[in-house]
């Protein structure tokens, strides 16, 4: 999955979905760093999108980083809201 979405990011770099499929499937792998950086720019672009921010912020807790996870995934949560 992490060959076939990250061919698709980089024939389209900015589709956000594409974005989250990579780095969900970042994730599974294990691959922290790398989530952090294909969910970035897309949670960045689309807040309001449901996976991206709690992906985000899921591979900011594995990768050591907790503490970036809450201000991401209230952020999204406040977008829902509005």
């Amino acid at each position: 999955l992490v060959v076939l979405a990250g061919a698709a990011v980089a024939v389209n770099p900015s589709n956000d979905d594409l974005r989250i499929v990579l780095g969900y499937a970042h994730l599974r792998s294990r691959n922290y760093a790398q989530a952090i950086v294909a969910l970035e720019p897309a949670v960045a672009r689309s807040p309001e999108e449901v996976d991206g921010p709690v992906l985000l912020g899921e591979a900011y807790r594995l990768a050591g980083t907790p503490r970036r996870a809450p201000p991401t995934i209230g952020a999204a949560a406040a977008s829902w809201t509005s």
